[in-house]
Formats: C-alpha cells, sequence, structure tokens
C-alpha cells in the first residue's frame, strides 16, 4: 500500500503537468511539489504581463471579432545574458500574440545574471514611440523572483512564459528603434 505523503506528490505532480500544459509553462513541472521554486530556463525565453483585460478590436471585413487587445509588458532573456523589459500594447490573434506597431511602446535593455532563486537585473532605457517622456534612461538595479508556481514577479507584476510569441516578431521589433 501507498502512503499518502507519495499519492499526494505524485497527484500534486500530475496537476502541475496538467497546469503546465494548459499554460504552456512547461518549466513548472521541474520543481518537486514541495515549496522549492521552480527550475526556469531563462535563456531564450519571453514572458508577459497582461495589465488590462482584453478589448475586441473593431469587427473585421469578414465579420470576426478574433484580435483582442490589452496593455501589457514582455520580459525577454536571450542566452547572452541581454535582458529586455517592452511596456507595449500585447495583441491576441487568436493565433498567437504580438506586439501592436500603431500603440505607444517603451524599451528598455541590460543584463541579467542568475542568483540562486532569483536572477538579478540591471537595465535602462533604449527608445520608446508615442510617450510624452523617454524611459529612464539611469541604470536600474532590481531582483525578479521566481516563484513555486513558475511565474517570474517584477516590481509587483507576474509574468508567465509563453510560446505564443513568435521570436521573430521579438527581433524585428528590437532591430527598428523609433524615438519620440
Amino acid at each position: 500500500m501507498r502512503s499518502k505523503g507519495k499519492s499526494r506528490t505524485r497527484h500534486i505532480k500530475q496537476i502541475c503537468f496538467a497546469l503546465a500544459a494548459s499554460l504552456g509553462i512547461a518549466a513548472a513541472c521541474t520543481a518537486e511539489a514541495s515549496s522549492q521554486p521552480a527550475s526556469i530556463s531563462l535563456p531564450q525565453s519571453i514572458w508577459v504581463h497582461q495589465e488590462s483585460k482584453w478589448k475586441y478590436l473593431p469587427v473585421d471585413a469578414h465579420g470576426r471579432e478574433e484580435h483582442r487587445i490589452g496593455a501589457g509588458s514582455l520580459i525577454i532573456f536571450d542566452a547572452d545574458e541581454t535582458f529586455y523589459i517592452v511596456n507595449c500594447s500585447i495583441v491576441d490573434t487568436g493565433a498567437g500574440l504580438m506586439v501592436s506597431r500603431s500603440d505607444p511602446i517603451s524599451v528598455y535593455v541590460g543584463r541579467w545574471t542568475r542568483e540562486g532563486d532569483d536572477v538579478d537585473v540591471e537595465y535602462s532605457g533604449l527608445w520608446s514611440r508615442g510617450l510624452a517622456e523617454r524611459p529612464n534612461e539611469q541604470p536600474i538595479r532590481t531582483k525578479i523572483g521566481m516563484t513555486e508556481a513558475g511565474v517570474l514577479e517584477l516590481d509587483g507584476r507576474v509574468f508567465k512564459a509563453t510560446t505564443k510569441i513568435r521570436r521573430k516578431e521579438i527581433e524585428d521589433l528590437l532591430s527598428k528603434p523609433v524615438t519620440n
């Protein structure tokens, strides 16, 4: 007969895998079903935070309301330890996410290093479009916390890993800075 502890741990792991599959957060299940933070793979990862409720865009020519838009932020970790924060409007096309090219946007760039359960980051404003002020160009140093649920926390905002935004979309966006 199995002990209740092992059965509970197995059940928690099964729930974790189901949750990860539905949210696209595969890294969440690498943590033991305990109080240990999730083992999160950072290089080449994109994380999304939605700041507002989705609003549907006007109906298209075919009468469909497929696209939704909402204010949000992206965190991008590159393998070379480059770090980006993109504050923007995020469009959900149904097939994936993309950054709105016609709304205000600000981009910050810096470096990241892994420090145990946290990620140390230092970044400053790179460029913006459609904003009254330029992003803060003074370096900001802070920690990004990793929670047990496989999410990141930065300045009280929760970011979830996403595979719904194409890496090429981000590379194109970051390669074409436009200032106010």
